[in-house]
């Protein structure tokens, strides 16, 4: 499609990295929601082919755009609040977050075929597979793709910090026994080589 100058890829994680590779090899810029890809395959695939063909590609993530966010850069910046030492960051719910109903998901009512896309192909049809993909690791990485991304860019945002130089993280399925793949509680800590840690759950 000559005519199409961009493409905005807002689908289940698992297929972001297929998709922006193929517009990258369309020739089109990109919006993106996080993550840009769940595997580094992928992922380096897509920067390779956005910097050969000079494309833009915008990840897009939660607080980026944020007045707030902004203006704590910017006390950051000029040390209003003094040495930076640790950032926390956390979201709790008291519900199985993600594990939407599949009572009215009708197989006849979905492209099975399709949803999968280049996934090893899960017969019969799995309703929660296609409203909780969230929960599992084909289709996500969890919650620190689901969640930590968010805090970490916005920390990033605020500090100037680009790399962490090392990180260690503990989890476990403690409460929604339901089946997922995935943790129901996550919590990590992250060093920058700026001299602060960034504890995330």
């Amino acid at each position: 499609m000559p005519d199409l100058d961009a493409v905005v890829i807002a689908t289940p994680d698992y297929s972001h990295g297929p998709i922006l590779v193929a517009a990258l090899k369309a020739g089109k810029d990109v919006y993106i929601e996080k993550p840009m890809t769940i595997d580094l395959p992928s992922a380096n695939a897509a920067l390779d082919l956005a910097r050969a063909q000079n494309r833009v590609v915008q990840a897009g993530t939660q607080r980026r755009s944020e007045g707030r966010f902004l203006g704590a850069a910017k006390l950051v910046a000029n040390r209003t609040l003094g040495t930076l030492s640790r950032v926390t960051a956390a979201v709790n719910f008291n519900q199985a977050r993600w594990a939407r109903s599949t009572v009215d998901c009708r197989e006849a009512e979905v492209d099975w075929e399709a949803f999968q896309e280049h996934l090893p192909r899960r017969v019969p049809f799995d309703a929660k597979l296609l409203r909780q993909w969230q929960l599992y690791r084909a289709t996500s990485n969890g919650l620190p793709g689901l969640w930590m991304t968010h805090y970490a860019d916005a920390v990033h945002l605020v500090t100037g910090a680009k790399h962490p130089s090392r990180a260690v993280a503990l989890g476990g399925t403690y409460i929604w026994k339901d089946g997922r793949e995935h943790t129901d509680t996550f919590h990590a800590v992250v060093e920058y080589p700026e001299g602060f840690l960034l504890t995330g759950a």
